[in-house]
């Protein structure tokens, strides 16, 4: 529901939030199954919600660029495939990490991407 307002040009912050959540639920369901590995997905969807807040916080419209909602949609679609077919215990976990991130002063949870040196 709340990505839908946002594809119809009626997002508001809570939409983002909710959005949000479940972003990061999914990426703790995948660091708990898959690991630390193949977070490109998640940190597209992470940068086009957070390209979407400081649009709405600015102009007042909720909004995000054709790519963001395609990286957004992909993590959602992710998370359905988690819901479905995952052990509840973790969904649960994954939600109880999400829980604790809420409250503390994290930016993201999301694991930074490795910086390679030059050869």
């Amino acid at each position: 529901m709340a990505f839908h307002t946002l594809v119809n040009g009626e997002g508001s912050g809570s939409a983002v939030a909710q959005l949000f959540g479940a972003v990061y639920g999914a990426y703790y369901v995948h660091e708990a199954t898959v690991g630390r590995t193949d977070l490109d997905a998640f940190r597209l969807a992470e940068a086009a919600l957070h390209d979407c807040a400081v649009r709405g916080k600015a102009e007042g419209k909720f909004t995000t660029t054709a790519d963001g909602m395609a990286a957004i949609q992909k993590v959602l679609i992710f998370r359905d495939e988690q819901l479905l077919n995952l052990p509840a215990y973790i969904i649960a976990d994954a939600q109880a990490r999400l829980s604790e991130f809420v409250v503390n002063d994290s930016l993201s949870p999301i694991v930074p991407e490795r910086k390679h040196p030059h050869q």
